[in-house]
């Protein structure tokens, strides 16, 4: 168990997205919550809100 072997045709383009890293992007919390402003995220709070909503009353 744990082990996984895939048989490929060798393709050369897949060759050029395994030679090279994308290191991952780093999200700082701290700067995220001290810029939040929910005055500036009205539509975005809005339709989160009405998902929310519109889920509890399927839910009930």
């Amino acid at each position: 168990m744990g082990y996984l072997e895939c048989k490929c045709k060798a393709m050369k383009k897949m060759t050029f997205s395994h030679s090279f890293h994308v290191p991952t992007n780093r999200i700082d919390i701290s700067s995220v919550f001290l810029k939040f402003s929910p005055l500036n995220q009205a539509a975005v709070m809005a339709t989160l809100i009405l998902i929310l909503l519109i889920y509890a009353l399927i839910i009930i």
